[in-house]
């Protein structure tokens, strides 16, 4: 690492310990760390609190004379430091999310248009099963292939957009991707409320097809999308940070879970094989790259 400076001081942050080295003049000063983090300050910053606020008042200053001047690549370097986080001493971390933040967007129009799209199936098949229009059997089986062909689309964004990174339509499906993992529970919800409608005279019912391996499997995969759902918003990523991620993990499972589901307790295995086989496929190239990944690192 190269600094120039005329009287600063460099901050290393290392495996063995902090470090300080004063740079006097104009002379050239070489540092070499290996795995190390270094914050060039001038003595003008203020110690022992957050200085993102005087680096971004630096890296805006333009140029100056005398002793605080900086070279454009040290004023582009505060800007990008004041813009990843804040520095409390030689430690940065994110900047903490605004007070007044709203943590719930309103949604755009197309935003509404696309959820009215997803929404209009489940209420045609409700108003025509309110009205007999279709029957239990049906119902059951339309809200499952819907909420599993959901859970298709949502599963093969990430696999169309390494396919397809330069498209505007992968693009938007990645944008909308936590919509369509919404509705994929939203159907298997109504799903589950149409059985328990129907069962509802019998509650020691429900209980004893629960124990059955088929309907066990449905259950714990509506847990698991229950709990994607319930945290597919910006508030749920900003408290859980890292865990967010490692939680919506949870869709391998119950996905697997979902197909097995189907398999068990479906009468015609045909339509059930076609969606299982899909998934198979999904998931297999959505887990693919992340193998890929140490190997491409090592080389």
């Amino acid at each position: 690492m190269n600094a120039v400076a005329t009287d600063r001081t460099v901050f290393v942050e290392g495996a063995g310990g902090r470090r300080e080295r004063r740079l006097c003049g104009s002379a050239h000063a070489h540092a070499h760390a290996p795995a190390t983090r270094a914050i060039a300050v001038s003595h003008a910053a203020p110690a022992n609190r957050s200085i993102t606020p005087w680096l971004t008042a630096k890296a805006a200053a333009g140029s100056g004379t005398g002793s605080t001047q900086h070279t454009p690549h040290a004023r582009a370097r505060m800007a990008r430091i004041a813009a990843r986080g804040q520095t409390d001493g030689l430690r940065t971390t994110r900047a903490p999310t605004h007070p007044e933040a709203p943590l719930l967007k309103p949604p755009a129009p197309h935003q509404l248009i696309l959820w009215a799209l997803l929404v209009l199936p489940a209420a045609v098949v409700t108003a025509r099963y309110a009205t007999d229009g279709m029957s239990y059997g049906e119902v059951i089986h339309a809200t499952g292939v819907w909420s599993v062909q959901l859970l298709i689309v949502t599963l093969a964004v990430s696999p169309l957009r390494l396919a397809l990174p330069r498209t505007a339509w992968t693009l938007w499906l990645v944008r909308r991707r936590r919509d369509f993992g919404v509705a994929t529970f939203g159907y298997t919800l109504l799903h589950l409320a149409v059985y328990l409608v129907r069962k509802a005279e019998l509650p020691i019912l429900i209980v004893r097809e629960g124990l059955e391996l088929g309907m066990a499997v449905g259950w714990i995969a509506f847990v698991a999308f229950a709990a994607l759902a319930i945290t597919s918003n910006d508030a749920s990523l900003r408290i859980l940070g890292r865990g967010w991620k490692a939680l919506h993990r949870l869709i391998y499972p119950a996905a697997v879970l979902t197909a097995a589901h189907w398999l068990m307790t479906a009468f015609d295995l045909r339509v059930g094989l076609i969606h299982a086989a899909i998934l198979a496929g999904l998931l297999a190239a959505r887990v693919a790259p992340r193998r890929r990944r140490p190997g491409a690192k090592a080389g």
